[in-house]
C-alpha cells in the first residue's frame, strides 16, 4: 500500500528508507554510541536522549528535504486556482492545507526542541559534575580535618612531693611546725594524647568510610597506620609497672580504632577484595595485647609479628588472616572463624580455642602448649612440626589433619578415631596405647603421604 502511494523513484521514499536504516544502525551500535557520547562530553546515563540527538544529526539532510517538500506543497495549495465549489472537495482542500501547515510547524519546531533538549542535557551533566566535585572536595576536607585530629596533644601540669627528711642528733625525724614531715614540691608539664579530640577524628573517618566507596580503603589504611604507630612501644612504656606488660590495658583510642575496623560491613570487605591487588588490613608488628576484637569482621587481616597476648578474639571473623610469628599466648579465640588462616611459628600457648573454626588453617611450627581446642573444627588443618604439650582436642574434628613431625603424645583427650581420621608419615609419633594408622613408613610430602594413606585404606578395605 505504501509503495503504491510513494513510488520508488520518489525522494520521500528514499528519505524514509534511509531514516529507518539509520535508526536500526544506531540501535545495533549502542556500545560504540556510548563511547562517542562520552567523547563529546554527553552523559551516557541518558542514552535515549543522546541517541535521539545523534539520529537527528544523521537525518538532518532528509529532514531538510521533507521540509522543502512540505513548504512547496503548502504554497502550491495556497497559490492554486480557486478552491472547488463542492463541499466535500472543499473540505478535503482545507484539510490538506491545515495538515501541511501543522506539519510545517512541527518540522520548524523540531530542531528547536532538540537544541533545547541538548542544552538541558549539558546543563544537567555540568550540574552533576559540579555536585560530584563539590562532594569530593567536601569529603577531602573532612578527611584532612579528621587526620589532623588524630595527632591532637594536650599539655598536662603535674605536681609531686619529694620528702626531705631531717634527723636530729638522736636519730629522730624533725617535723615541720605543723607536725608533718618536711617535703619539697616539684611541678612540671608533660604532653599526652588528647583522647577526646582523637575520638572525634576516629568517628569522622568511620563516617567517611561508610558514605564514600572511593575513600574507604584510604580510611582503612589511615586507621591501620594509626594503630601501628601508636601501639608499637607500649611494652617499653609499661615495663616499669607491677602488672606484666602483655596484660596492661590498651590505650582507649587504640581500642576504639580496632573496633571501627571490625565494624565495617560485608559489602566493605567485598569492596576491598575487588581491588587489584586485594586490600588487606595491615596490623603487622603492632602491640595489641589485651585488645578486644570480639564480634568484629576483620577478614584476611595481616597480624605478622604482632603481640596479641591475652587479646579477645572470640566470635570474630578472621578468614584468611595471617598470624605468622605472632605472640598469641593465652588469647581468647572461642568460636572464632579462622578458616584458611596462617599460624606459622605462632605462639598459641594457653590459647582458648574452644569451638574455633580452623578449617584449612596452617599451624606449621606453631606452639600449642596447654592450648584448649575442644570442639574445634580442625578439618584439613596443617599441624606440620607443631609443638604440643597438654593440648586439649576433646571432641575436635581432626579429619584430614596433617601431622608430619608431630609427637601426638602432646595431645590431651585424644581419641583413636581422631587419630585415624588424620594422616602423617614416618616423622609422626603415635603415643602409647594407640594403634598407628595406615600412614606411610617413610618421610614424604603432604600429597605423597595423603595418596599413600588413601591407597593403604583402599587395599585394607578390599582384603
Amino acid at each position: 500500500m505504501i509503495l503504491q502511494i510513494i513510488p520508488f523513484d520518489h525522494g520521500l521514499f528514499w528519505a524514509i528508507l534511509i531514516a529507518v536504516v539509520s535508526i536500526a544502525l544506531v540501535w545495533a551500535l549502542r556500545p560504540i554510541l556510548k563511547r562517542i557520547l562520552q567523547q563529546f562530553g554527553m552523559s551516557s546515563d541518558r542514552l535515549y536522549l543522546n541517541a535521539l540527538i545523534l539520529i537527528t544529526v544523521i537525518l538532518s539532510p532528509f529532514w531538510l528535504l521533507l521540509f522543502v517538500y512540505t513548504l512547496q506543497a503548502t504554497f502550491g495549495i495556497i497559490l492554486s486556482s480557486t478552491p472547488p465549489q463542492e463541499s466535500s472537495l472543499l473540505l478535503t482542500h482545507y484539510g490538506a492545507l491545515s495538515a501541511l501547515i501543522i506539519t510545517l510547524g512541527a518540522l520548524t519546531a523540531a530542531p528547536l526542541l532538540l537544541v533545547k533538549s541538548f542544552i538541558n542535557e549539558r546543563q544537567t551533566a555540568n550540574a552533576e559534575t559540579h555536585r560530584i566535585s563539590e562532594e569530593y572536595r567536601h569529603i577531602t576536607d573532612r578527611f584532612t580535618n579528621a587526620v589532623n585530629q588524630l595527632g591532637a596533644q594536650r599539655t598536662v601540669h603535674k605536681r609531686a612531693s619529694q620528702p626531705q627528711y631531717q634527723i636530729d642528733q638522736d636519730g629522730n625525724y624533725i617535723p615541720d611546725p605543723e607536725g608533718k614531715t618536711v617535703a619539697k614540691w616539684d611541678s612540671w608539664t608533660e604532653t599526652e594524647p588528647n583522647l577526646e579530640i582523637r575520638f572525634g577524628g576516629l568517628f569522622a573517618l568511620e563516617r567517611i568510610s561508610q558514605i564514600s566507596d572511593r575513600e574507604h580503603v584510604a580510611v582503612m589504611e589511615t586507621l591501620c597506620a594509626y594503630i601501628r604507630e601508636n601501639a608499637k612501644s607500649r611494652l617499653e612504656a609499661d615495663a616499669t609497672h607491677d602488672m606484666p606488660a602483655q596484660y596492661s590495658s590498651p590505650r582507649a583510642d587504640i581500642q576504639m580504632a580496632v573496633k571501627i575496623l571490625g565494624r565495617r560491613g560485608q559489602e566493605r570487605i567485598e569492596l576491598e577484595a575487588q581491588r587489584e591487588p586485594a586490600y588487606r588490613l595491615d596490623l603487622r608488628g603492632s602491640d595489641l595485647a589485651v585488645v578486644d576484637f570480639s564480634g568484629g569482621k576483620f577478614g584476611p587481616v595481616l597480624f605478622e609479628r604482632a603481640n596479641l597476648q591475652g587479646a579477645w578474639l572470640d566470635n570474630t571473623s578472621f578468614k584468611g588472616a595471617d598470624f605468622s610469628s605472632a605472640n598469641m599466648t593465652e588469647c581468647w579465640l572461642e568460636e572464632a572463624v579462622l578458616i584458611k588462616a596462617r599460624f606459622d611459628e605462632t605462639i598459641l600457648n594457653g590459647a582458648w580455642m574452644v569451638g574455633a573454626n580452623l578449617n584449612g588453617a596452617a599451624l606449621v611450627g606453631a606452639e600449642l602448649h596447654k592450648a584448649k581446642m575442644r570442639n574445634a573444627n580442625l578439618q584439613g588443618a596443617e599441624l606440620d612440626s607443631a609443638k604440643l604439650d597438654d593440648t586439649d582436642v576433646s571432641d575436635a574434628n581432626m579429619q584430614l589433619v596433617w601431622l608430619r613431625g608431630v609427637d601426638c603424645a602432646g595431645f590431651n583427650n585424644l581419641e583413636q578415631d581422631q587419630l585415624d581420621s588424620a594422616f602423617g608419615d614416618a616423622t609422626t609419633k603415635v603415643p602409647k596405647g594407640y594403634t598407628r594408622p595406615l600412614w606411610p613408613r617413610q618421610q614424604s610430602t603432604y600429597m605423597e603421604s595423603f595418596e599413600m594413606w588413601v591407597d593403604a585404606k583402599k587395599q585394607k578395605s578390599l582384603s
